[in-house]
């Protein structure tokens, strides 16, 4: 596979449209989730280069009710009741 690597300066609204990309992807909405902690360090590390600027809006979403905190908050899964703002939101921030 050939991933390029967005650039390090991408603003809030574009991290949170990776971090809803890659649950979307993965179909992780409701019962289904991912380790919160493995998802700062993907996006942060590997391609960010700041998990503190991904970990930040990873809690932004939680709060906007966007993401679900799962299991005392160490996982997250996608919030059913926004299947139609979800995917509009990653279209028009996330950078083709």
């Amino acid at each position: 596979m050939n991933f390029s690597l967005p650039p390090a300066d991408l603003t809030d609204d574009q991290i949170k449209a990776l971090i809803l990309n890659f649950l979307l992807r993965r179909r992780l909405w409701g019962g289904k989730y991912y380790t919160a902690q493995k998802m700062v360090r993907y996006i942060g590390q590997d391609v960010l280069g700041d998990g503190k600027k991904v970990r930040r809006c990873l809690n932004e979403l939680v709060k906007d009710r966007w993401i679900n905190p799962r299991k005392k908050g160490n996982t997250i899964s996608l919030n059913p009741s926004y299947t139609k703002e979800i995917p509009e939101f990653i279209d028009k921030h996330l950078i083709a």
